[in-house]
């Protein structure tokens, strides 16, 4: 980005980041956890984050929550990454966060996972946004949050 000379965008191998301890103010993730095979792997790598972060530095993510037995079966049946992709939970996540001085995390989504169409979409988006108080937070299909070093 022309102008701002501090961004910087990098694909990196996340179980080993080629980057100095303390590089980074901030650093943000989508949908990556789910591809590290193991869970050793997945603590690994967020170690990784965490090592890169400047002290006070921001880590933000979102994730697939493994979610309901309803979305696990349709990721396996439907889903061409279904049985491969390594699906976290909230407690896998707290315990991933551990280091950190300060953590949230929220979870978002149920019906929105099923629904294709964009008008059918906001229609879904908008019934969750109705149930999604009494829907538990691991039946949801997205866990997103930030972490502070």
């Amino acid at each position: 980005m022309e102008g701002n000379k501090k961004l910087q965008f990098d694909a990196v191998d996340g179980l080993k980041i080629k980057y100095p301890d303390q590089s980074f103010d901030i650093v943000i993730f989508k949908s990556v956890l789910g591809y590290i095979r193991s869970k050793e792997e997945q603590q690994q790598f967020i170690n990784e984050i965490y090592r890169v972060l400047k002290k006070e530095g921001v880590f933000y993510f979102l994730e697939n929550n493994r979610g309901s037995a309803l979305h696990q079966y349709a990721r396996r049946k439907f889903v061409s990454w279904g049985n491969e992709w390594q699906y976290v939970t909230i407690d896998e996540m707290k315990q991933y966060l551990g280091s950190f001085q300060s953590y949230n995390i929220h979870t978002n989504g149920f019906l929105t996972a099923f629904a294709k169409p964009s008008a059918i979409k906001r229609i879904a988006f908008f019934i969750d946004r109705v149930i999604s108080v009494v829907i538990p937070n691991e039946s949801k299909y997205v866990i997103y949050g930030m972490a502070i070093k």
